[in-house]
């Protein structure tokens, strides 16, 4: 046996000592790795990253958050997470409600601490990833979930399950197809000069793809992922040298378009601040704004070119799916869940500055999921979830017509160059139609907006006094009159619960008469109404309302008298002078809200409120809906938007103007030569002979 000198000796006694130490020292794997899974990577990873921390590998660690450094290595009780953990600084972690570390799992993770939180060999933290198989679908019906025609015209791409098909733009036959994407094919795009095909796709929990499909040689030519989740828009800069991508793990990424074959690994800019996915983008004609549409009730306005964010347009209501610029003016659109076609002014250039929003239409009567211009912006079409596609007008978004019943929901709509418009239904199929060009001469005959005529002059009349002739109170009997006339009556018949006098007339089509109750100024008991009718007692229409955005009460009601605190939903995008259509009655908006604890005064703006079309002014409830409205005359045959339309009678309970207390006051513009009956009764349904 060969004996080691002492020296040799000595070193391997030193390396077995040393190895004991080692393997006692707490490792970053087994005390500090299993505590951050269980308790804190939820909650501070590369995507949520509270307090600016994320703990997912050891140079995310070291970094620290908002605060500084998380821990100090060597001093377990002096750092920043510890003492959060033991509730000594607020705020104490984990959050209230939520599970943390046993003590032994805490004093695991002290001792790492204290031993240096040495992180040798620390792996990735981020939270697992699915593991989701490749299943096939075995439902026959195929959706098209997009379709967009080439900038040239020539071909179709139509987005399905798994696949693209490409069809003849002349003879909508198949061509070829791109297959093998992995899951839905949620967006497709054509490259500026039509040679390339962009699709966005995904499986859910795993990744987001965009592939770049060369359609000469029908074979991908670069692959742009990055995503972890479902990726649901990616698009062409207008120039073709810039795309962006987004979808589910609510990141915006812009990738300088690539040269070469294969994959692009790092995008050129990461866009964070969205707090929901993101459903569709949109590059400015100039190229340098991105816009983005969000699940967080958002559309956001990024610097393409730099990379940040420029403007948030928070007015909607609900998540957005949609959002689109205006191919030759600086207008921007956005529509989702809340059913309005949003309009906003394109003010932001290379710098950060508000755009005001111009135009906010309740345009479906379910999520709007599409939006297509004409090449020239004259046009925009809209479909939505409830099965309807609609025409408006490209630069103000007046509707112009609704297209025929769909067979089912259209998520891809686009518009050729010269003005063809292909539809793609969930069903599976696809129509066409021709667009009809826009007639700019003006408003069609019928079609002009109705205005309220009232007269603004002094008048003294030297009628003949005519007393009442009962009984007349019914259309067969009512009693005859030429006009003008005072008459003087009583809201009293022997015999009858309630007596209500009519009386017959005469008139001129377009004359305006005034017809107005001295009752309540003279001490009468009488609390008088008047209705115009027809010979045969039918209620004459005065004017047609169609609801043009909708709301409510908000905080409290109203009484009838108060022109003040008008406060109701969404008064954002409501302009003044427009018209409130509330429970019967009319008002106009007056003044804005001062801040965020007062509303809208109506006109007069002080005092007691007025109202238009001489309405009533009525009490109002806490969340009683109430209507923006745009005024037609009689019988036009309004284009349905989704909302409601009101006729509105003559008839008048107390003088809209408030001038005359609980007196009545009307004025009348005979719509045809004719006769007519003036029926005068108590609004409570009383009588007597007082």
């Amino acid at each position: 046996m060969k004996i080691l000198p002492p020296a040799m000796t000595w070193l391997i006694a030193l390396f077995a000592i040393s190895n004991v130490s080692r393997a006692d020292e707490p490792a970053f794997e087994t005390a500090a790795a299993p505590v951050f899974r269980k308790y804190c990577i939820s909650c501070h990873n590369d995507q949520e990253r509270e307090g600016g921390l994320s703990l997912v590998t050891p140079a995310r660690i070291a970094a620290g958050g908002e605060h500084g450094s998380a821990l100090l290595p060597g001093d377990a009780k002096s750092s920043r997470m510890i003492r959060m953990m033991l509730g000594k600084l607020e705020p104490t972690m984990p959050p209230e409600g939520s599970k943390g570390p046993t003590p032994a799992e805490l004093e695991a993770l002290m001792r790492w601490i204290d031993d240096g939180a040495k992180t040798e060999g620390g792996t990735d933290l981020t939270p697992s990833k699915l593991v989701v198989p490749n299943l096939k679908s075995r439902v026959s019906r195929n959706p098209i979930t997009d379709l967009r025609w080439s900038p040239d015209g020539k071909i179709i791409a139509v987005a399905r399950y798994q696949t693209v098909e490409i069809l003849d733009g002349k003879t909508k036959k198949p061509l070829f197809q791109l297959a093998d994407h992995p899951g839905k094919v949620n967006s497709i795009r054509f490259s500026p000069d039509s040679g390339f095909l962009l699709t966005a796709s995904g499986i859910a929990g795993l990744k987001g793809v965009a592939l770049e499909w060369d359609l000469k040689t029908r074979s991908v030519r670069r692959r742009y992922a990055n995503h972890s989740d479902v990726m649901y828009a990616a698009v062409y800069s207008p120039d073709g040298r810039q795309l962006a991508t987004a979808g589910y793990d609510r990141k915006v990424l812009i990738w300088s378009r690539g040269q070469d074959d294969g994959d692009v690994s790092r995008p050129r800019w990461t866009l964070v601040g969205h707090n929901d996915a993101v459903y569709d983008l949109q590059f400015s004609s100039r190229g340098n704004v991105l816009a983005s549409a969000s699940g967080d009730q958002t559309v956001k306005l990024w610097d393409a070119v730099r990379g940040r964010r420029l403007d948030t347009l928070g007015q909607p209501l609900k998540e957005q799916f949609v959002t689109l610029f205006h191919p030759r003016r600086d207008f921007l659109l956005g529509a989702g869940r809340d059913n309005r076609i949003r309009q906003w002014k394109l003010e932001t250039g290379n710098s950060a500055t508000m755009n005001p929003l111009l135009i906010s239409r309740f345009a479906h009567e379910a999520s709007i999921v599409g939006l297509a211009y004409s090449k020239d912006g004259s046009l925009l079409v809209s479909s939505a979830e409830d099965k309807t596609i609609k025409l408006w007008s490209g630069d103000d978004v007046e509707l112009i017509s609704t297209l025929p019943g769909q067979s089912d929901v259209a998520f891809g709509i686009s518009i050729s160059p010269d003005g063809e418009l292909a539809v793609g239904r969930m069903d599976g199929t696809i129509g066409y139609y021709h667009l009809p060009l826009i007639d700019r001469s003006g408003p069609k005959k019928g079609e002009r907006m109705a205005a309220e005529i009232r007269p603004n002059v002094a008048f003294e009349t030297r009628a003949a006094i005519v007393e009442e002739s009962e009984p007349n109170s019914s259309p067969g009997n009512a009693q005859k009159i030429e006009l003008p006339v005072t008459l003087k009556g009583t809201l009293f018949q022997k015999g009858s619960q309630l007596d209500a006098d009519l009386f017959e007339f005469r008139a001129r089509k377009g004359e305006t008469w005034v017809f107005e109750t001295n009752a309540a100024r003279s001490k009468s008991p009488a609390d008088t109404r008047i209705d115009i009718l027809t010979p045969s007692g039918e209620t004459v229409t005065r004017v047609r309302l169609q609801a043009v955005r909708d709301s409510y009460f908000t905080f409290r009601g109203k009484d009838a008298n108060t022109s003040d605190d008008f406060r109701v939903h969404n008064w954002q995008e409501m302009e003044l002078n427009e018209l409130l259509y509330c429970n019967g009655e009319i008002v106009k908006l007056f003044l804005y809200p001062r801040g965020p604890d007062s509303g809208f005064k109506v006109y007069p703006g002080f005092g007691t409120r007025h109202n238009f079309f001489d309405t009533t002014p009525v009490a109002h409830a806490l969340q009683e809906p109430c209507y923006i409205v745009k005024a037609f005359p009689p019988g036009t045959a309004v284009t349905p938007n989704g909302l409601r339309v009101f006729d509105i009678p003559y008839e008048n309970d107390d003088d809209a103007e408030r001038k005359l207390g609980t007196d009545s006051k009307l004025f009348f513009t005979a719509p045809v030569d004719g006769t007519f009956l003036v029926k005068v009764s108590d609004s409570r349904g009383f009588q007597g002979e007082k």
